[in-house]
């Protein structure tokens, strides 16, 4: 069956005017309720982020105040390493000379006597290696740091071999070494009680200093 509409034309195009407005409206209102929706929510996540932010700024700076407070513990560690390296540098080929005196007198045989002795230690190492161009020498058991120079009267040769032999025997003590002898008459109405006058010899290695007799 057909509708008429038997409104006037003024009347229909009002009615479908309303109707768009309501629409248009109505789109509107949705727009701006989305809108409003969006900000909320993104209002909400930047809040959260500030909130995180506040706390971990917080948690740094109370690490920052543990740390300022140890900070003075890293100065004395620093301080400590400071003063061993100044004390190793310190006893580098320092030889302990009363020990030296001590040795010769359990070494030296009864039918000798010296004359003179004199010592000399180099201040740089002799027989170290390099690990790197540059680097400190890398020291061990061989590494000559010195010699001990001897002379003395012995009662004769074989005396002065027991000697060279218990030479080397000492912690740090190596190449012992006979440079002259020569037999003297010490009394013209006794010569066959002559003695041996000699002149010798060792090298001292790094176990012989301070810092190499502790390792």
């Amino acid at each position: 069956m057909t509708q008429v509409n038997l409104l006037p034309t003024e009347v229909r195009e009002g009615q479908k005017s309303r109707r768009a407005l309501a629409a248009v409206i109505l789109a509107v209102g949705a727009a701006v309720f989305l809108l409003l929706f969006i900000y909320t929510l993104q209002t909400a996540r930047l809040a959260n982020a500030n909130h995180k932010l506040a706390a971990q700024q917080a948690l740094n700076q109370g690490l920052q105040t543990q740390i300022d407070s140890l900070q003075q513990f890293a100065q004395l560690k620093a301080e400590v390493a400071l003063r061993q390296t100044l004390t190793q540098q310190a006893l580098t080929n320092q030889v302990r000379w009363s020990g030296v005196l001590r040795d010769i007198s359990m070494v030296i045989p009864n039918q000798m006597w010296l004359t003179s002795m004199n010592a000399t230690v180099s201040d740089t190492l002799q027989g170290g290696a390099a690990a790197t161009p540059g680097a400190p020498p890398v020291v061990g058991a061989q590494t000559l740091v010195g010699t001990i120079q001897f002379q003395g009267v012995a009662s004769d040769n074989p005396t002065i071999a027991l000697w060279l032999s218990r030479l080397v025997r000492v912690n740090g003590w190596e190449n012992s070494w006979l440079s002259s002898a020569q037999k003297i008459v010490q009394d013209p109405l006794h010569p066959s009680a002559s003695k041996v006058q000699f002149s010798s010899s060792v090298d001292l290695a790094y176990p012989a200093t301070v810092q190499g007799s502790k390792q």
